[in-house]
């Protein structure tokens, strides 16, 4: 932050000998007239940080996060996720829907199959297996589940049918 007028100017120190000299002569507020400056100073750091004037934890909050980098706010480094835990949880929720189909092939041979599947295909497109299966074992399928449940419920009238039942697992 760029601070302008009265808060650009530094305070000038006096020499220390005309500091001893007016001490010596009983002068001592003038000892005080950095001090004084500084505290004539503060309300236009308030408002340089558009912050009320006497808050004093959020002039310091302030004054923190625009000199302390341990109080900046950043983004993460990196590119964005583009899998939500949504997806994940419908990714496993498919994946298991092929491994319940042949219960005797391999977890990763089922995620390979999930990601050729038509829903699935413009996502997973390039992507390898180990990848693949991070998102399969870090998708919750009872998120799934009762997403799926609750959209059934919806477009089936309110009316519960059997076969909802029979998805939603116990």
């Amino acid at each position: 932050m760029k601070y302008k007028g009265t808060l650009q100017k530094p305070i000038a120190r006096k020499p220390h000998r005309l500091l001893l000299a007016e001490a010596l002569r009983g002068e001592s507020e003038l000892m005080g007239a950095p001090y004084k400056e500084m505290m004539d100073k503060l309300p236009a750091l308030f408002a340089a940080h558009s912050v009320p004037e006497g808050d004093w934890a959020s002039l310091a909050i302030a004054l923190a996060r625009e000199h302390v980098p341990g109080f900046r706010i950043v983004n993460p480094a990196g590119r964005k996720t583009e899998w939500s835990p949504f997806d994940k949880a419908e990714f496993r929720y498919d994946v298991e829907a092929i491994l319940r189909d042949a219960p005797d092939q391999a977890v990763t041979e089922a995620i390979r199959k999930g990601a050729r599947l038509e829903r699935w295909a413009e996502k997973t497109k390039g992507m390898k297996v180990t990848a693949l299966s991070k998102h399969y074992y870090s998708g919750n399928p009872k998120f799934a589940y009762s997403t799926r449940w609750r959209t059934r419920f919806q477009a089936d009238g309110g009316q519960c049918s059997t076969a909802m039942a029979d998805t939603v697992p116990r």
